[in-house]
C-alpha cells in the first residue's frame, strides 16, 4: 500500500511543468512593476520536482 501511494505521489509529482517565459536582453519593460513572487503552491511543486531527480539519481547510482 505504501509503495503505491509513494508512486502515485511521484506520478503527480513528475508532470511536466509550464515552460517559464525568459525575458530577452535589452527588451526591459519600462515603468511595470516587478512581477509578483511565486504563489506557494509553484514552490512546492519546484521542490517536490527536484527531491524526485535527487531520489532517481540515488536509485540510479545504487543499482549501477
Amino acid at each position: 500500500m505504501e509503495l503505491q501511494g509513494r508512486l502515485e505521489l511521484r506520478l503527480q509529482l513528475e508532470q511536466p511543468e509550464a515552460p517559464v517565459p525568459r525575458a530577452q536582453p535589452g527588451l526591459e519593460p519600462q515603468g511595470l512593476e516587478p512581477p509578483a513572487p511565486e504563489p506557494q503552491e509553484v514552490q512546492v511543486r519546484r521542490i517536490g520536482v527536484i527531491f524526485a531527480r535527487i531520489e532517481r539519481a540515488i536509485c540510479w547510482a545504487y543499482t549501477s
